[in-house]
């Protein structure tokens, strides 16, 4: 092998490693984006009609709690990232006190990240003392979440806890 064989496989190597570097650099730049987006509405938009409703249920004796989560992207052995979140927590006046551990078996409305897909999945659980399903309703773009498309979201998964107990 000449030092020109060399050379040139070593160019290949080059090119092909700055080529993969670069799509690499761009699906970041998409993904954190996508991420920043996500924050903002979460921010702007889903908390606060989220905490509107959420002290109309506190007057009627009901109570509620929020969870949130930053996007952390894949490190180490993980390959999956801790997607961004937000979780509020619904616990109903007839439910008794919350106990440490026991928000798995609560209501709530999840709005989560799919950083690699760019959607925002709708997850609602109806869990009580009686039994219930925790169920995704879908995948949706950042800009759909509006006040009014979060309040249909909150209001849909209270008549389905409504339901279960009349």
């Amino acid at each position: 092998m000449s030092n020109d064989d060399l050379n040139e496989l070593l160019d290949r190597f080059d090119a092909r490693y700055e080529k993969r570097q670069s799509g690499l650099s761009t699906e970041q730049s998409d993904e954190e984006l996508f991420i920043a987006e996500f924050e903002k509405m979460r921010s702007t938009s889903i908390k606060p009609t989220l905490t509107s409703l959420g002290d109309k249920i506190k007057a009627r004796g009901h109570d509620y709690a929020f969870r949130e989560g930053q996007f952390t992207p894949p490190r180490g052995s993980r390959t999956q990232p801790d997607e961004a979140f937000i979780r509020m927590q619904i616990y109903l006046s007839n439910e008794g006190k919350p106990e440490a551990g026991d928000d798995d078996r609560r209501c709530y409305l999840m709005f989560r990240t799919d950083s690699k897909k760019k959607v925002v999945q709708i997850v609602a659980s109806d869990l009580t003392s009686t039994g219930g399903e925790v169920t995704k309703e879908g995948e949706f773009m950042v800009q759909q979440f509006t006040p009014i498309y979060v309040t249909e979201k909150f209001v849909h998964l209270f008549r389905r806890l409504s339901k279960k107990i009349l």
